[in-house]
């Protein structure tokens, strides 16, 4: 009986690992990097940072759930303020790269979009 329970459980994890694993790693990857978005407080473009763990743990159990891991606009501090209103209305599942996301993070013309 206690091997067959083993043998259960065995698996069951096995099957978690296959399933939910691939899902979290999936969605980590489309939540890394820095995206274009836009801000409404300036209401043009800022460069932002997803948390890509939380959006790949929240994966797991249904729609990701998105929040901003770093901002360019963000100094020290007002990164607690912010409200992420440029979440709102995003679908996770449309939040794509943006080809000119990755020089703006970096300072490239950033002083143009602040």
């Amino acid at each position: 009986m206690m091997a067959l329970l083993t043998a259960i459980l065995g698996v069951v994890g096995l099957g978690a690992v296959y399933v939910l694993l691939p899902v979290a790693r999936d969605a980590s990857r489309v939540f890394r990097g820095p995206r274009l978005l836009a801000c409404p407080q300036t209401q043009g473009p800022v460069v932002v940072e997803l948390n890509a763990n939380r959006a790949a743990r929240t994966a797991l159990f249904g729609p990701p759930k998105l929040a901003v891991r770093n901002c360019a606009r963000w100094p020290e501090p007002l990164k607690p303020t912010c409200a992420q209103e440029c979440l709102k209305g995003v679908d996770a599942c449309a939040v794509q790269r943006h080809a000119l996301a990755a020089p703006l993070a970096q300072g490239e013309g950033a002083a143009r979009h602040s």
